[in-house]
């Protein structure tokens, strides 16, 4: 049942909802004179159409045609006893028009926005909504609303439209390949796409699927992407991940969902709308069992191996290292230990193993490199044996096996470089002096860097001291010098915005952080700016919103915008 305190505000609240302009337009267009009658239509959306529990619908009602304003009512509610009452909760979101004064009539397009909010579920019917005109009823068309008990159908509640700034919301997720094989990299991509950004200084909260069965890394997303979609420019924001299975069979990906934060300024009663992606199916793939390897560890990949020795030629039981190198594309977490062949001519300690990888064409690198520590126990000339490495290549469907070159070691003799016992004191004598040397010049080298220390201490905060003196130079620079000189130099719909914004903040002493024309309207009604400098601004913050994405003369509309924008700024702030 809609309580009265709705009631009330849809009677008393809609017919205050029109602007200072408006009213300064229908004073004008009483003293004009009257023509003949108009031809006006009302036309009703409701997006999306299908929804969850915990989710809202919006329904727009757009008056449009030429008429004159004194005609215009609020939309008329369906009655109390309506089943949708028992079904839905309203909540009214505001209005927007856009208008021409000309000759006592406008051409005009009204919207009122609402949220439905559903109550339970199955499919209801949105009657009629009916506006009074010129003394007859114009009524929208019926809608179906379908509400799901879960938070996910299969239908994707991927899509939301901001009833005031016009701006779309979409996402959407996909992966490269649907049957890959078991730990062969698929990619997943979750695509962000909008008109105009909210109004609001936080991001959406992007919530990603829990990616069970999966190994997972992160992608580097690609930057500045604009997509057509049915003619439409949208801007284009990616997050990639890569991912491996790990399980064969049907896996499901669960969707993604894309939060968004209630913006500043609107009303507390409708809920940020939350987008959800459709689930993401992947058949896995068993790895053929025709010319596997009998040494097959489940390596999957592309790769590549290498070896070598620091040293040729080494005396009995003297070190040397051999390095050995894995690299190429796959998951590299996944693959065990590298097995050496037996090498019984020496000593072989545990290895050193170092690992780093990195993304190359949406791919995953990665490099790991074995230190092993072999001492020689035979003399004469020897060889480490070819290193074998078989893995599965996905892409060519076939198993390989790689292996190293057989390196080869010559082992000499351990010799005793002592020439004449006799000179064993001044050895000594030697070896001490040398200490004495490398102790001087150690202290001769950490008085250096002490030195050098302070030179870049003492340099780095005479910089920090400059520039803090210069930023407070600017912090006393006037705002209004600011605005200006900014907005000679803007070249974008979007900077002349944010010239603004900036410039009505730092006049209030706030950050413009998330404002929008609402908030900036609030802030210069408070400091008593003439209704006339504020309905102008806020025309022009609009109009920027909307040429953002337009397809105009962008170059001649904005050196029309900035001289404008100068000459409102500077009256305004004659007013402070």
């Amino acid at each position: 049942m809609l309580s009265y305190r709705l009631l009330s505000h849809f009677r008393f609240t809609h017919p205050n909802l029109f602007s200072p302009m408006f009213g300064l337009i229908t004073v004008a267009w009483c003293l004009s004179i009257s023509s003949a009658a108009e031809s006006i239509q009302v036309q009703s959306r409701l997006s999306p159409k299908t929804i969850s529990l915990e989710q809202s619908a919006i329904l727009k009602i757009t008056l449009f045609g030429e008429t004159q304003l004194s005609k215009i009512s609020p939309p008329e509610l369906p009655a109390v006893d309506s089943d949708m009452w028992q079904a839905l909760s309203i909540s009214y979101l505001g209005s927007s028009n856009q208008y021409q004064f000309s000759n006592g009539k406008i051409p005009v397009v009204m919207t009122w926005s609402y949220s439905l909010k559903p109550k339970k579920i199955g499919i209801i019917t949105i009657p009629t909504f009916k506006i009074e005109y010129n003394n007859e009823i114009l009524s929208t068309k019926l809608h179906k609303l379908q509400i799901n008990s879960s938070s996910f159908n299969e239908n994707g509640v991927n899509s939301y439209e901001n009833p005031f700034y016009g701006g779309i919301q979409q996402i959407e997720a996909n992966v490269d390949r649907t049957n890959p094989y078991l730990n062969q990299q698929v990619t997943y991509t979750f695509r962000y796409f909008y008109t105009a950004r909210l109004p609001n200084p936080d991001s959406p909260d992007y919530i990603a699927p829990s990616f069970s069965h999966f190994s997972q890394k992160r992608l580097n997303p690609d930057s500045n992407q604009t997509k057509t979609i049915n003619g439409q420019q949208f801007r284009m924001e990616e997050i990639k991940v890569a991912l491996f299975p790990l399980k064969t069979g049907r896996v499901i990906i669960e969707p993604a969902k894309l939060r968004f934060p209630i913006s500043p300024g609107l009303t507390d009663n409708a809920p940020p709308p939350e987008l959800i992606t459709n689930s993401v199916g992947l058949d896995i793939q068993s790895l053929p069992t025709v010319g596997k390897p009998v040494n097959f560890n489940n390596i999957i990949g592309q790769y590549e191996i290498r070896a070598s020795l620091d040293k040729k030629s080494v005396q009995l039981n003297e070190a040397v290292i051999l390095t050995v190198e894995v690299f190429g594309y796959g998951n590299f977490e996944t693959h065990p230990k590298l097995q050496l062949p037996v090498m019984k001519q020496f000593i072989t300690h545990a290895p050193e193993i170092q690992y780093k990888s990195e993304i190359r064409q949406e791919k995953i690198y990665g490099n790991r490199v074995y230190k092993y520590v072999l001492v020689p126990v035979q003399l004469g000339v020897t060889s480490v044996p070819s290193i074998s490495y078989s893995h599965f290549d996905p892409m060519s469907e076939q198993y390989n096996e790689i292996s190293t070159a057989e390196l080869s070691l010559k082992v000499l003799p351990k010799s005793i470089d002592v020439r004449d016992i006799g000179t064993s004191v001044d050895i000594t004598v030697n070896t001490q002096i040398k200490k004495k040397m490398n102790l001087i010049y150690t202290a001769s080298k950490f008085f250096f860097i002490l030195l050098m220390i302070c030179g870049v201490y003492f340099s780095v905060k005479w910089l920090q001291d400059y520039k803090n003196d210069k930023r407070e130079k600017q912090v006393k620079t006037d705002p209004l010098q600011n605005a200006i000189q900014a907005i000679r130099r803007t070249e974008t719909f979007g900077d002349l915005s944010t010239i603004i914004y900036n410039y009505v903040g730092e006049t209030n002493d706030k950050s413009a952080i998330g404002w929008n024309p609402e908030m900036v309207k609030q802030h210069l009604v408070n400091r008593s700016i003439p209704v006339r400098l504020v309905s102008a601004l806020i025309d022009i913050l609009r109009q920027c919103d909307l040429e953002q994405f337009a397809v105009t003369d962008r170059q001649a509309t904005i050196e029309h915008i900035r001289i404008q924008t100068q000459q409102l700024l500077t009256q305004i702030d004659q007013h402070k």
